[in-house]
């Protein structure tokens, strides 16, 4: 699970990088776009986000539509779909625990791209479902105690924090001389 403190962290693209860097490693990859109110990863790879595994949900539309193939040899992607009345009562169901699951016997690696964590209740939700979460910051812009607050709210749940990503690291203004840096 990839998610973030608040919005505009880079959750997303960091999310469609490591599942496209899976999948040129040869691992069967899916991206699942669980950001169900401000939908993004049919953005990043140019897919309508409808049908998507919202839909799958409402019995609109069976599984196999949900799950498009990328050109990226080995990567498919499940977008959100159509964003429904109450998308926290979606992500905390038993269907959704059954279709991660699910996908967790066909893929090698779920990504699952979930909503910030400070704003709304859905990412705790998902974060019950998943084995490992990976928090992304923008460096040097999002405050400490957005950072503290996260971590703090992980821990309460017990939920597994595997790694953290400071996104926009500006490498042109570090110290040194010659071809030597320090970081």
């Amino acid at each position: 699970l990839i998610s973030s403190s608040i919005p505009g962290e880079g959750k997303t693209v960091i999310a469609a990088n490591l599942a496209m860097a899976y999948a040129e490693l040869g691992h069967k990859v899916v991206i699942l776009d669980a950001d169900i109110r401000k939908p993004k990863q049919g953005t990043v790879f140019g897919i309508d986000r409808r049908p998507g595994f919202t839909d799958y949900f409402m019995d609109l539309v069976p599984y196999q539509s949900i799950v498009r193939t990328l050109p990226q040899r080995n990567l498919h992607l499940i977008p959100s779909g159509t964003i429904p009345p109450n998308p926290t009562e979606v992500l905390n169901s038993q269907k959704m625990a059954d279709l991660i699951a699910r996908l967790e016997k066909e893929y090698d690696y779920v990504i699952v791209d979930a909503p910030p964590l400070l704003s709304l209740s859905d990412t705790k939700a998902l974060s019950r479902l998943v084995e490992n979460i990976i928090l992304v910051f923008r460096f040097a812009e999002t405050e400490k105690r957005y950072i503290r607050d996260v971590v703090a709210n992980l821990q309460s749940i017990k939920a597994s924090l595997i790694g953290i990503v400071f996104n926009g690291i500006d490498h042109g203004h570090n110290k040194g001389y010659y071809k030597y840096y320090y970081y």
